[in-house]
C-alpha cells in the first residue's frame, strides 16, 4: 500500500512529516490529537507525528464555521438585548443572589431611578421563576434572615406626592452573560388597580345605597325590617326582650318651612349623629323616612331598660343646634313596643310603637309612651 507524504508549516518553524492511508472521521481535529501533537513537538520529535492529510486540509472549514456560529451568537445576544431594552414593560435581570444585573428603560420609568442606580443593588423581593405575582413597588420587605445589614434595597417609586405604583412580576430563570439567572418582567398595572378599586367602591356604595338613608347614612326602613327580624328571633332564642323605639320629631315642618331645606336637613343630620352616639354599638338606629327615626335596643332583661334609653334620648335631642347661625331646639316622642308582648311578628311590633308615639304626641310631645299592653306585661312579669 503506497504512502502519502506531506510536510506543514508551523508557526514555530518546525516541520510536521505526515503519514498515513487512513481517512479522517468527519475531518476534525480532535482534542486528543492535538494534545499528541503538542506534546512530540515539545519533545522535539515532529518527524514522528502522523496526521491523516485530509483532517489537516479541513481544519479551515472548522475555523470557519466556529467564526459564524460565534457571529450568530453575538447577533443573537443583540437581538435579545435590543429586545428587552425596547419592551413596554420593565426586565430585570436578577442574578441567584438576588442582585440586580441589567435594567431596561421600561423599569427606569417604574422605579423612578436610572439604571446606574439601580444595577448592583438588592432586588428586595422573592424571585421564583414560573410564578406571576402582583408586587408593591413602594414597600420594600426588609432583607431576608442571615442578609448582611447594610444590604441595599430599591429605592421607592415617587410619584410626584406619593402613592403606590403596583407591578405584576412574571419571572423565567435565562443565562445571563454566562451565569444562571432571571429575567423578571415587570407590567405597571396601577392604573388598572385604581380603576378596579374605584369600580369595587362605586358597587360598595351602590349596595350603601340600597339599605341606608342618603341624607343621614343611618339604615333605611329596608335594612331596618332586617334588623328588626333579627334583634326578635335573637330574643326568641335567648328567652329575652327586644324594644322597639318609633321617634318623631316635634315642629320639624315648621323649621323646615321657614329655614329651608338646607337647614331642615342639617338638623336631620345632626340629630342621626346624637342618636348614634348615645345608644350601644350592638342597637341599631334608622330613619324610615321625613322627621321619623327608630331605635331596636337588643338583649333586654327588663322592660324598664328601654324607658331609660328613651329618656335618655329626649335629653340628648333637646339640647340646642346651632345651624348656620341659627339656634335652634327641637323636641322628640317617642312611642315604646316590647317583644313579644306588643308583637310577635315585624309589622305588629311596629304599629305598637307608632301607636304609642301618637300617645306621646297628644300627651304634649317631648315625652314617651309606652304601647297599651305594657301596663300588663309588668303586672305579669313583677
Amino acid at each position: 500500500m503506497n504512502q502519502q507524504r506531506h510536510i506543514y508549516s508551523l508557526p514555530s518553524d518546525q516541520t510536521i512529516e505526515a503519514k498515513g492511508s487512513q481517512s479522517p472521521q468527519n475531518g476534525f481535529l480532535d482534542k486528543s490529537r492535538y494534545a499528541r501533537i503538542r506534546s512530540l513537538l515539545a519533545e522535539g520529535k515532529p518527524d514522528t507525528v502522523v496526521l491523516l492529510s485530509e483532517m489537516l486540509t479541513e481544519w479551515p472549514r472548522v475555523q470557519m464555521e466556529l467564526q459564524r456560529y460565534t457571529r450568530e451568537l453575538q447577533t443573537s445576544g443583540v437581538r435579545f438585548r435590543q429586545i428587552i431594552e425596547k419592551n413596554a414593560d420593565g426586565i430585570l435581570i436578577v442574578n441567584q443572589d438576588g442582585i440586580i444585573r441589567f435594567v431596561n428603560p421600561a423599569a427606569e420609568a417604574l422605579f423612578g431611578r436610572q439604571a446606574e442606580a439601580l444595577v448592583g443593588e438588592w432586588f428586595g423581593f422573592p424571585v421564583t421563576a414560573g410564578e406571576t405575582t402582583e408586587i408593591d413597588i413602594v414597600r420594600r420587605p426588609p432583607p431576608p434572615a442571615g442578609g448582611p445589614e447594610t444590604m441595599p434595597s430599591v429605592p421607592p417609586v415617587d410619584r410626584g406626592g406619593g402613592g403606590t405604583a403596583v407591578a405584576e412580576m412574571r419571572v423565567v430563570e435565562i443565562e445571563w452573560e454566562g451565569e444562571i439567572g432571571y429575567l423578571a418582567s415587570l407590567r405597571d398595572i396601577t392604573e388598572r388597580k385604581r380603576m378596579e378599586s374605584e369600580l369595587e367602591n362605586a358597587r360598595q356604595f351602590e349596595r350603601h345605597l340600597a339599605y341606608h338613608d342618603a341624607l343621614t347614612g343611618l339604615p333605611n326602613r329596608l335594612l331596618f325590617y332586617d334588623r328588626l327580624r333579627q334583634a326578635m328571633a335573637q330574643a326568641k332564642r335567648h328567652r329575652q326582650l327586644a324594644a322597639l323605639l318609633f321617634l318623631d320629631l316635634d315642629g320639624f315642618k315648621r323649621i323646615n318651612d321657614t329655614l329651608g331645606h338646607s337647614v331642615g336637613d342639617l338638623l336631620l343630620q345632626s340629630v342621626a349623629g346624637r342618636l348614634c352616639d348615645c345608644l350601644r354599638e350592638t342597637d341599631t338606629v334608622a330613619r324610615l323616612g321625613g322627621d321619623e327615626f327608630t331605635v331596636i335596643l337588643n338583649d333586654m332583661t327588663q322592660a324598664q331598660g328601654a324607658a331609660t334609653v328613651a329618656q335618655k334620648i329626649l335629653n340628648v335631642l333637646s339640647n340646642p343646634y346651632l345651624l348656620k347661625g341659627h339656634e335652634l331646639v327641637i323636641t322628640t316622642s317617642i312611642g315604646i313596643s316590647l317583644y313579644p308582648s306588643d308583637g310577635t311578628d315585624v309589622e305588629s311590633l311596629v304599629r305598637s310603637a307608632d301607636t304609642a308615639m301618637y300617645r306621646a304626641k297628644e300627651q304634649g310631645k317631648n315625652t314617651y309612651q309606652w304601647f297599651a299592653s305594657h301596663a300588663e306585661y309588668v303586672k305579669n312579669n313583677a
